[in-house]
């Protein structure tokens, strides 16, 4: 919701011509105070109480096979930012050749977010992709932004990714009081694969972390 990317002509057009957009409360208010015009009525979603599923309902607008589910923030409740920073969503694609949940988690979702459900593995052969920074970032006063991959290391006996993706560790300028307060504990694709080896050597997950145009396939 960068107002500079989400107001040029062609994310508008984007936005404009989706058939649903997913929020949370947090985000469905800052979207709301872009006052974007011509976005069509009953277009915006928020998914922060329930889960939204395609089930074949005139309302759906889902394909078929297809949820998508917001997974709160639990744990460490006293940092101010910590329920807005620290929750995850959940696709799950049942239809797929490979049927896959993809776990986004930028800033990091604690074990207690995972529920009973996702806690094992899926009968048959379901992928697992999980989507989360790899640095550590902290500030006074909020606590963790980023939970870094020592949360991810955490996190796989609990959710069992395949993969797991990097994603958020690009160095942004941070300016003004940030800029000088932030603590960033920046954690290689090499340092990654050596932790999860050392902590899980009998859990087979892949590191990744995508450069511009480039892709990860589910087979």
């Amino acid at each position: 919701l960068h107002p500079e990317t989400v107001r040029d002509e062609e994310s508008l057009a984007v936005l404009r011509a989706v058939t649903a957009i997913f929020t949370t409360d947090d985000s469905l208010s800052a979207l709301r105070a872009l006052g974007i015009k011509g976005i069509p009525a009953g277009t915006i979603v928020d998914i922060t109480s329930t889960a939204y599923r395609q089930d074949g309902g005139d309302t759906n607008v889902l394909p078929v096979g297809i949820e998508i589910e917001h997974l709160p923030a639990r744990d460490w409740a006293a940092s101010p930012a910590w329920h807005k920073l620290h929750s995850g969503i959940l696709i799950s694609c049942a239809n797929a050749t490979t049927p896959t949940q993809i776990l986004y988690s930028p800033h990091g979702v604690t074990p207690r977010s995972i529920q009973a459900r996702m806690q094992s593995p899926s009968p048959g052969k379901m992928a697992r992709i999980l989507i989360h920074s790899f640095d550590r970032q902290t500030l006074p006063l909020i606590g963790t932004v980023a939970c870094g991959f020592p949360n991810v290391l955490d996190l796989i006996p609990t959710f069992q990714p395949d993969a797991v993706l990097a994603t958020h560790d690009e160095h942004k300028r941070a300016e003004g009081i940030v800029g000088h307060l932030i603590k960033r504990t920046t954690v290689s694709l090499d340092k990654a694969a050596s932790r999860l080896r050392q902590q899980h050597p009998h859990i087979p997950c892949v590191l990744k972390q995508l450069a511009p145009g480039e892709c990860f396939i589910v087979s």
